[in-house]
């Protein structure tokens, strides 16, 4: 999976900087972009379908989507 980001007014060298820093996340979880990107979905369908029990994400796509979440997160408040 290619990352991509898209910040306005960022330049191509603080884009390729931010990917690279969101790469470095999911390395250090052992978890691939992908994996986390399918944990978001999980995630965020659970949600739109109001939390139903029978819909709830397993504990790795939980895990998953919060290191997506933290990834994304500027470096400042990301969790370490």
């Amino acid at each position: 999976m290619q990352l991509r980001l898209n910040i306005l007014g960022a330049s191509e060298e603080e884009k390729q900087h931010g990917i690279e820093a969101a790469s470095v996340v999911f390395v250090s979880a052992g978890v691939s972009a992908e994996q986390a990107a399918d944990g978001m979905v999980a995630l965020e369908g659970w949600d739109d379908a109001a939390f139903p029990d029978a819909g709830e994400p397993t504990e790795d796509e939980d895990d998953a989507a919060a290191v997506w979440m933290n990834a994304t997160r500027p470096p400042s408040i990301r969790a370490v």
